[in-house]
């Protein structure tokens, strides 16, 4: 049986942003002041109270179907959980239990023919008894030498025609093997990224925001509410927001199963978050708030920070990304850095052109 390999999951956000600019003075934002949640009708109420860049305190409160975030916020299952060992193998068991199948009616096909070059009289019998051939000639009007001469070549032919078989078979379960793997990673939300290196894993930022995204429209609506229609506003009151729920590198087997990241729900549940869970979560609440303004999550080595394509305003930290102008965004906290300022780390990392990978959200 082919096993399931444990790959590495990257962790990608290993430091929080301590730093504020160069510029900044005094204490700075608190970021979150209060959170409040209770469940009652079926619904959770959440409510925070936090400050933005400015200082500025804000207060936010919706409310999400109970059940729906009662399952979302365990998050994502590990490549490496017993469970999901357990479904890769009864998968593959079925694969190969199909694959001796076909290698019967394959090699049944087979021995038609060579009966059919047999000569008069000379006739060939065979059955399977768990998974094994078993085969006889039967002749009539020839010698026993005759007989033992055809059974010898009979033996032979089969036996190639049976290694064939049974190494196209082999072949074929180890490609669907390797499919699965892959199957199975993107069902659970996983992904290869090239720039981490093939060997390691990582959250599929798209796909968890694409399936966060119903479930989290009553946040994003609130802050739609609060910030009105300007979308800079928007991203400003979104960001302050994430910034404030506490960093945390979610490595701790019982805060995110030890993956290193947190879905939205979990998030919010935990409140803890690190890097890219919260720049996955940023750039999910965008796709309502500012649909039209294309983002992209930058992987830097131990961090992640956001980029989004809107008018730059002066003093704003940007990045060129294919050609076009990209505001940088630092979600992770826990310094309450306004859209367009990162921090030191980031902006020595970029400096230093250490950009690992660019994920188009």
């Amino acid at each position: 049986m082919v096993a399931m390999r444990a790959l590495a999951i990257a962790i990608v956000c290993l430091f929080a942003t301590t730093g504020f600019l160069d510029d900044a003075s005094g204490a700075g934002p608190v970021g979150q002041i209060e959170r409040d949640i209770r469940e009652a009708g079926g619904a959770v109420a959440f409510r925070y109270r936090f400050q933005d860049a400015s200082g500025q305190t804000h207060q936010l409160s919706f409310r999400l179907p109970a059940g729906a975030y009662r399952a979302a916020r365990h998050g994502l299952e590990r490549p490496d959980d017993d469970a999901v060992k357990r479904r890769f193998r009864d998968r593959m068991a079925e694969r190969v239990a199909r694959s001796r199948t076909e290698w019967q009616t394959a090699l049944t096909a087979r021995l038609e023919v060579l009966a059919d070059t047999l000569p008069d009289g000379v006739t060939l019998s065979h059955s399977f008894e768990d998974g094994k051939l078993s085969w006889s000639l039967n002749g009539k009007g020839v010698t026993r030498d005759r007989l033992n001469e055809l059974g010898r070549q009979m033996s032979q032919r089969i036996s190639q025609a049976s290694r064939r078989l049974e190494a196209s078979k082999q072949r074929e379960v180890r490609s669907y093997a390797e499919r699965l793997r892959e199957d199975m990673y993107r069902e659970l939300a996983f992904t290869r990224d090239p720039g981490l290196g093939n060997d390691l894993l990582r959250p599929d930022y798209r796909k968890v925001a694409s399936r966060s995204a119903a479930l989290m429209r009553p946040l994003a609506d609130a802050i739609a509410q609060q910030a009105g229609g300007d979308r800079r506003a928007r991203i400003e009151l979104a960001l302050a927001f994430l910034q404030g729920i506490p960093y945390d590198r979610l490595t701790d087997r019982d805060a995110s199963n030890g993956i290193g990241f947190a879905v939205p729900a979990q998030m919010l549940h935990l409140n803890r978050g690190d890097c890219d869970s919260k720049a996955t979560m940023l750039a999910m609440l965008m796709d309502h708030l500012a649909p039209a303004v294309e983002n992209a999550i930058l992987l830097l080595p131990g961090h992640a920070i956001l980029a989004a394509a809107l008018p730059v305003r002066a003093g704003d930290r940007t990045m060129k990304l294919d050609g076009r102008t990209y505001v940088l965004m630092e979600p992770a906290g826990p310094a309450v850095l306004p859209v367009g300022r990162i921090g030191d780390d980031s902006r020595r990392l970029l400096r230093d052109d250490r950009v690992l990978s660019v994920v188009r959200m």
